[in-house]
C-alpha cells in the first residue's frame, strides 16, 4: 500500500493543533490526569518511552515519534485527551477531519486521457510501430524472453517458504550475571513462538561442551536433506557474555560483566564454527568488537529490547536486513538510548544473504 503524501498546508495546521494542545492543556493535567494517561499509552509505547514521559508534551512526542500521531492521524490522541478535557476532543476531530479533507485531495488521482484520445493515440502508436515490429520479431521475442527471466528472477530474491515448513529458532540464555536477561529470552521465545510459531530449542545455561554439542548436532540437522526440509530457515539466539566487559556505573546502563573465569565464553564457542564464505547467512552482534553491550534489568539488554521492538511493528512488510537498519538507527540517534554518562552503543551486522529474507514469507503453493 503507498503512503499518502502530506502536504506542507496539512502539516502546518497539524503543527498548530498539537502547538494550541500543549499551550491549553498541559497546564491543566494534574496528577491523578498523568497517571490514566500514562496507563493509556501501555499498549502503544515501550517502557523506556513511557519512563521519559513526564507530561503531556513528552507523551505526544513520543507518539508522533514512534508513528501513532501523525497529520491525519488522531485516534491515540482522542483517547489521550478524552480523559483530560473532552471539549478539546471534539476540537481536535474538526480540525483533524480539516487536514484529512486537504491530505485525500492532494492524493487524488490524476484525471485520466478520455477514452476517444486514448484510442487517438493508440492507433497513432500501433501505425508508426507496425514496419518496426515486423522487421525486429525476432528481437522482440529474445526482449520477450529476457523480461520473463527477469520476473521470474524477481520472485527467487526472497527466500521461499512452503506450507508444511517452520522456522526453527535456537536460544541459547545464559543468566549468570545478567540482570534482564529473562526479559530478552521471554520476549524472544513468545515472539517467535506465539506469533511467528516457529520451533524454538532453549538451553538455560548450559556448559561449553553442551553448547558444542548443541551447535554440532543442530549442523548435522541441516546437513541431512530430509531434516532440513522441514524448516525453511534457522535463527540462532546467543545471550551470553563477549571476551570483554565491565560494569557501569549508572543503573540504567548496565554492563555484562563475567562473575567468575569458568564461566562460558561464547566467543570460543562460535570462533571454532566453521562456515562456507559463500553460504545463505546473517549475523547480528549487540555491538561493534571492543565496545559494551548495554542492558537494563526491568526491560532487558539495549539491542533486544529494539530488535524485538522493530520486528513485532515490521516483520509482515521489511525483510530482516532493513530492520536490523532500522535497530542500529535507532541505538545510534535516539537519545534515550544512552547511559548517563552519554555513553552509546552500536550494533553491527555481517551477511552473505542473496535474497530477501521475511521473518513472515508468502509461502509457495507445494
Amino acid at each position: 500500500m503507498a503512503t499518502k503524501k502530506i502536504p506542507q498546508e496539512a502539516r502546518e495546521l497539524h503543527n498548530e493543533l498539537i502547538a494550541d494542545l500543549h499551550d491549553n492543556i498541559n497546564s491543566k493535567v494534574d496528577e491523578h490526569d498523568f497517571e490514566k494517561l500514562i496507563h493509556r499509552l501501555k499498549l502503544k509505547l515501550s517502557p523506556i518511552d513511557l519512563k521519559a514521559c513526564h507530561n503531556l508534551i513528552d507523551a505526544t512526542d513520543k507518539l508522533q515519534k514512534r508513528g501513532h500521531l501523525e497529520p491525519g492521524n488522531y485516534g491515540e490522541l482522542i483517547k489521550l485527551v478524552d480523559c483530560i478535557d473532552k471539549n478539546w476532543v471534539n476540537l481536535i476531530r474538526e480540525k483533524g477531519e480539516t487536514i484529512i479533507e486537504i491530505i485525500n485531495k492532494a492524493n487524488e488521482p490524476q484525471p485520466s486521457v478520455s477514452s476517444e484520445e486514448s484510442e487517438r493515440a493508440k492507433k497513432r502508436r500501433l501505425e508508426s510501430d507496425q514496419d518496426g515490429q515486423r522487421s525486429n520479431e525476432n528481437t522482440d521475442g529474445q526482449t520477450q524472453i529476457l523480461k520473463s527471466s527477469t520476473k521470474k528472477e524477481r520472485k527467487k530474491s526472497v527466500y521461499p517458504k512452503t506450507n508444511d515448513q517452520k522456522g526453527l529458532a535456537l536460544i541459547l540464555n545464559f543468566t549468570k550475571g545478567r540482570p534482564g536477561a529473562n526479559a530478552d529470552f521471554c520476549g524472544i521465545n513468545d515472539f517467535f513462538e506465539k506469533t511467528l510459531n516457529f520451533e524454538c530449542h532453549v538451553e538455560t545455561d548450559p556448559p561449553k561442551e553442551e553448547v558444542e554439542c548443541f551447535l554440532e548436532e543442530t549442523a548435522c540437522l541441516f546437513n541431512n536433506k530430509r531434516t532440513a526440509a522441514k524448516y525453511y530457515c534457522l535463527l540462532v539466539f546467543i545471550m551470553s557474555h563477549g571476551n570483554e566487559a565491565c560494569r557501569g556505573s549508572s543503573p540504567q546502563g548496565v554492563v555484562d560483566l563475567p562473575d567468575d573465569k569458568e564461566e562460558v565464553m561464547i566467543d570460543q564457542v562460535v570462533g571454532k564454527i566453521s562456515i562456507p564464505t559463500d553460504a545463505d547467512l546473517l549475523l547480528a552482534y549487540a555491538t561493534t568488537p571492543g565496545y559494551f553491550a548495554y542492558r537494563r534489568p526491568n526491560v532487558g539488554s539495549w539491542f533486544f529490547c529494539n530488535l524485538l521492538e522493530i520486528f513485532k511493528e515490521h516483520y509482515e512488510e521489511e525483510h530482516v536486513e532493513d530492520m536490523l537498519i532500522d535497530v542500529k538507527e535507532r541505538l545510534a540517534y535516539d537519545e534515550e538510548w544512552q547511559t548517563n554518562e552519554g555513553f552509546k552503543q552500536m550494533p553491527c551486522t555481517w551477511s552473505t544473504l542473496t535474497k530477501r529474507f521475511f521473518l513472515a514469507p508468502q509461502q509457495l503453493a507445494e
